[in-house]
């Protein structure tokens, strides 16, 4: 099958994969929180800080995109990715005993951080942590070696486990903070087992020093993108914690969860993108690339954007329905969170050609930078408008890391470009809209009254153009797909 229409379906499953993954996440998100209550739902939230924090030194910033990377080139030449496999491993490894250690000398402070007496807890992070390091190891080596419906697999039945386990947990009369925990270690767990005799059929045992060499040269400048990244993700929950309350992380967490899960389309398009941005280095085909930030990014944060504003206009009528009237505040903190994910998510579109081209040091100082603005925006918003100040200063961050990634990739190609962020416009005005209004109805004619007007604003900018059309003619995709890909794109001109 050719290289293109492989892409196209490839997509297409990840895609539907993609989706039962964000229905089983509202699904967990939705029993979590109506059954633990915003107190304890706080406390399930700062758990995933601690246990994300340490995983970030033990295994994020050695495996991502490390590890797929480095699966991809092997796999090509070998078949296999052994060598990747049991590198990673040993460094993973080496890491997680340090981090071990350092989690027993703060077992104290992480308890009290999470408002629990016993030390057990810290037990329960640890556990999390080896197996969510093993569980992204498989993710990303199987990303490497092109196997992408098993990709697209792993996170969708780790996730209906993790729903299965809550179902029966929730029939105990003592469910709380701690079983809720111990489900999502073992959700993990059991999705290794799943997947082990997969993952043993492609990788031989195989330890390469020089490998071992290689990843921690091209992984060590993760660390600025991996921290920034965190940061971003996760410095709001800190802050309310420290600033307000737990209950206050529970009630933002709601909407949090939520959002995040808008990223997870863009970070396909990234897997699906990166190996043909690879290609187009290796032919020195930079005219290729200047497309895909010109034309074909500002076309997708526009898609995006649509997107995100169906679930801005209907987060009135789905979030009582989801999480019932405790979390009544969650509406306007998911609305602004959305613009966030938003920005985030075009910033994903960048991410392809930063990791070909190896642009990570810049990317990554951007992501710290904007990190530490991000929390001195928590501390004055916070203190100034409460939880929902958290929300506004994640999603100014993100917009500042969008726009700075996108300014500094462009230039490297000698391209002025921010029609992404324009496209994001639509989004932007009606989020204020529905900031204000909680009516559905004009809700909705607002926003078909909006998009009609970016309509005519795109066919002006020539965002969609006839020479797009003759680039769409040369891909090899199902003649049933072309012919509806066509007649959107002829409807610009």
């Amino acid at each position: 099958m050719p290289q293109a229409r492989r892409l196209f379906y490839n997509y297409g499953f990840l895609s539907m994969a993609q989706l039962f993954l964000f229905a089983g996440g509202i699904i967990s998100v939705s029993i979590l929180a109506r059954i633990l209550g915003p107190y304890d739902y706080g406390r399930y939230n700062l758990f995933l800080f601690s246990a994300q924090i340490l995983s970030m030194f033990a295994s994020t910033w050695v495996l991502n995109p490390a590890a797929a990377k480095f699966a991809s080139e092997e796999f090509l030449k070998t078949k296999s990715i052994g060598k990747t496999f049991y590198s990673e491993l040993t460094i993973v490894f080496v890491n997680t005993i340090i981090v071990g250690l350092v989690l027993f000398l703060l077992r104290s402070k992480i308890s009290s951080f999470l408002s629990i007496d016993s030390h057990f807890v810290t037990i329960l992070i640890f556990i999390y942590i080896v197996f969510f390091a093993i569980f992204n190891l498989f993710y990303f080596c199987f990303q490497g070696s092109l196997q992408f419906k098993v990709f697209g697999l792993m996170p969708l039945v780790r996730s209906l486990v993790f729903i299965i386990l809550l179902f029966l947990a929730i029939s105990f009369k003592s469910f709380g903070f701690n079983l809720a925990v111990s489900c999502l270690s073992l959700s993990y767990i059991i999705a290794i087992l799943i997947f082990w005799p997969r993952i043993k059929g492609i990788c031989h045992f195989g330890i390469d020093t020089k490998m071992i060499r290689d990843i921690l040269s091209f992984s060590w400048p993760v660390i600025f993108f991996v921290v920034g990244n965190f940061s971003l993700d996760w410095v709001d929950k800190y802050m309310l914690k420290v600033l307000i309350s737990t209950y206050a992380v529970g009630i933002y967490s709601a909407a949090w969860t939520l959002t995040s899960n808008l990223v997870m389309l863009p970070q396909l398009l990234y897997t699906l993108i990166m190996p043909i941005i690879t290609s187009y280095k290796i032919q020195d085909r930079n005219e290729h690339v200047k497309f895909y930030l010109n034309k074909f990014v500002p076309q997708c944060a526009l898609f995006f954007s649509f997107l995100v504003t169906l679930g801005i206009v209907f987060a009135s009528v789905f979030m009582p329905m989801l999480y019932g009237s405790k979390y009544a505040e969650s509406i306007n903190i998911f609305i602004i969170l959305a613009l966030g994910s938003l920005f985030m998510g075009i910033k994903y579109f960048y991410n392809p050609v930063s990791t070909v081209f190896n642009f990570i040091r810049l990317t990554g100082s951007i992501n710290l930078i904007t990190a530490v603005i991000c929390i001195l925006l928590n501390f004055v918003f916070i203190s100034a408008f409460g939880i929902t100040g958290a929300a506004v200063a994640t999603a100014a961050s993100s917009f500042l890391a969008c726009a700075a990634v996108m300014f500094i990739i462009n230039k490297q190609f000698g391209i002025v470009n921010f029609r992404a962020l324009f496209c994001s416009m639509p989004a932007i005005i009606v989020s204020i809209l529905c900031l204000f209004n909680r009516g559905l109805l004009i809700n909705l004619i607002s926003s078909f009254l909006v998009f009609s007007l970016v309509y005519l604003l795109v066919k002006r900018l020539k965002i969609f153009s006839k020479a797009d059309i003759v680039y769409i003619e040369k891909i090899d995709m199902p003649p049933w797909a072309k012919r509806q890909v066509l007649r959107f794109y002829g409807s610009f001109n």
